[in-house]
């Protein structure tokens, strides 16, 4: 749809890019609640995924949520390829799926792993190291808590505080 081309409105701690790559991103997060890590978790503090409907639909889902999000890894905008791939680490923990690792292991490399952001640098990193290939050369960042200890600039805090007693 070109309407998910359009820009979004966004805050200093959003990700970059129009809704398009706001879906993908969300689509990501989504997944994300349902890898294997996920239900390891979630099983050890006696939840099991399974006993859970909507999780039930979403490891369902992966095969049709890749074949949609796969196409965009090769999208002209940087933002919508970061987030396609970004989406596409999680939906691969489906085992009719994980033979698309190798194949994504390139594009993760280089273009997650030379992103400006360091949250996708070390996305590339965990996955790729997850999945047995070669993340050397891809820069970590040196202060993980350098992002949520910065102080925004005193237009940004304005406009933060403004809007935080509006809910």
């Amino acid at each position: 749809d070109p309407r998910t081309t359009s820009t979004v409105v966004k805050d200093r701690h959003s990700f970059p890019g129009c809704m398009r790559a706001e879906l993908l991103q969300w689509i990501g997060s989504v997944a994300s609640e349902v890898t294997d890590e996920a239900a390891a978790t979630s099983q050890q503090y006696g939840f099991p995924l399974g006993d859970y409907a909507p999780a039930v639909g979403i490891i369902r889902m992966r095969p049709l949520l890749f074949s949609r999000t796969l196409p965009y890894i090769t999208n002209p905008d940087r933002h919508v390829r970061e987030a396609a791939l970004t989406a596409c680490i999680p939906l691969l923990d489906d085992p009719q799926l994980s033979h698309h690792r190798p194949a994504l292991a390139a594009p993760l490399r280089e273009q997650l792993g030379t992103s400006d952001l360091w949250q996708h640098r070390e996305r590339a990193i965990d996955a790729l190291d997850a999945w047995g290939e070669d993340s050397s050369g891809i820069e970590r960042q040196r202060n993980p808590f350098l992002f949520c200890d910065s102080d925004p600039s005193p237009d940004e805090a304005l406009a933060w505080s403004a809007g935080s007693g509006s809910n």
